[in-house]
């Protein structure tokens, strides 16, 4: 029979009951049947595994026992899930969801036997405390998702699985076929259900408390893991890899609007000398960051040379002023501080419209010693937008 393959070619019963539902089945979704090919699959289900490609699969349970009605609802319900992805992208789902869905059986295999399920739960434990170790030493990155993912995977796929039914089962309600699909699921369950009740039963286990089902040296070795845990987060954030101002202030100047105002913010010195950090961004923060007076346009670092730092310039007087040197601005990310080369730091302010704008510190993030920190010094910005900054008035915004 074109466009139907038999997995057991010598039953021709099964193929003469699925060659006519098939074609019934392609012409009500408008298909052409010879695109795909049906394959039987050897168990009692009312549908089969999930394939992918152009292969639908059914059981025999269902080409033999089922009316042709029915049979034809199975079909449309496995012929959905062919047509809700191409067929490379449902070769491809397929392929990459075998681990998750083969560690999945596992999982449910072996989780309640005595000595493998305790194993595994004690792997778990000491895996989700390891996850949770690196997350609080060294912060949130790509490598915590990979980590995830063999935890997040038999869930996720399965979830994914529910929904494609739910997906297939809409498909064929739209075909024409929904009650016949239910009389399937419904009718199959009653036998389920007749089964079950024939069969004998086991005594329930007595009831236990749950800290007795969970061993004592587990609950100590997770205490103790959640004890280093919380230690390692007090180290990571005690120690702070910059030299704190001893006390606060800020640094101010009036500008014209549209004219570029460069604010000075003090410099980046490590308090270990024998310690590199590597900058990842800098901020401004403050009640009035968000002023219209004033847009920042970022905060930049500059290598301190014979000029000095700077205090409060406009960016036309970064080539120099009064014959020093001039100053170079670098973008933060990925720039290095050590002990005998700090860093000036200073903030890009654009005059908007007339009024003030400020800030009260600026926050630094950084890597050192592999673990990524944030450190807040107390130094700020002032800015005055006036028509006439020529004229000496006093800013303070």
């Amino acid at each position: 029979m074109e466009g139907v393959a038999v997995a057991a070619p010598e039953r021709g019963l099964e193929s003469q009951r699925l060659g006519p539902a098939w074609f019934a089945v392609c012409t009500a979704a408008g298909v052409d049947p010879n695109r795909y090919r049906v394959w039987i699959h050897e168990g009692p289900e009312a549908t089969a595994p999930p394939v992918a490609g152009s292969t639908v699969a059914v059981t025999n349970w269902s080409a033999l026992v089922l009316p042709t009605r029915n049979l034809e609802a199975v079909l449309a319900h496995e012929l959905a899930h062919r047509l809700a992805l191409p067929r490379p992208v449902s070769l491809i789902v397929c392929c990459l969801s075998i681990p998750a869905r083969l560690m999945g059986k596992a999982l449910r295999a072996t989780w309640k036997q005595p000595v493998v399920g305790f194993l595994l739960k004690v792997f778990f434990v000491i895996y989700a405390l390891g996850i949770i170790g690196i997350w609080a030493w060294w912060g949130f990155t790509y490598e915590i998702v990979f980590l995830l993912s063999p935890l997040a995977a038999p869930f996720v796929v399965p979830a994914a699985a529910r929904t494609s039914e739910m997906y297939a089962d809409r498909i064929a309600l739209d075909l024409g076929y929904g009650p016949a699909l239910a009389e399937v699921f419904t009718g199959r369950e009653y036998q389920r259900a007749q089964t079950w009740a024939a069969a004998p039963q086991q005594g329930m286990k007595d009831s236990q408390p749950l800290d007795l089902l969970v061993p004592v040296w587990m609950r100590r070795i997770a205490m103790l893991g959640i004890a280093l845990i919380a230690a390692g987060c007090d180290a990571g954030t005690a120690g702070q890899a910059f030299v704190a101002p001893e006390s606060s202030a800020r640094s101010g100047m009036s500008i014209a609007p549209g004219t570029t105002a460069v604010i000075g913010l003090g410099d980046l010195q490590l308090a270990d000398p024998g310690k590199t950090a590597k900058l990842v961004s800098l901020s401004v923060a403050g009640d009035q960051v968000g002023a219209q007076a004033g847009h920042v346009l970022g905060v930049k670092v500059y290598r301190l040379t014979d000029s000095g730092g700077i205090g409060a310039i406009t960016e036309a007087d970064l080539s120099g002023v009064d014959g020093n040197g001039g100053w170079q601005l670098e973008a933060p990310a990925g720039a290095f501080v050590t002990d005998g080369e700090p860093l000036g730091v200073a903030v890009l302010v654009q005059g908007e419209a007339m009024g003030t704008w400020s800030s009260d510190s600026f926050v630094v993030e950084y890597t050192i010693d592999g673990r990524r920190q944030t450190q807040r010094f107390p130094l700020g910005a002032g800015l005055c937008v006036v028509t006439n900054p020529d004229a000496g008035a006093r800013c303070d915004p």
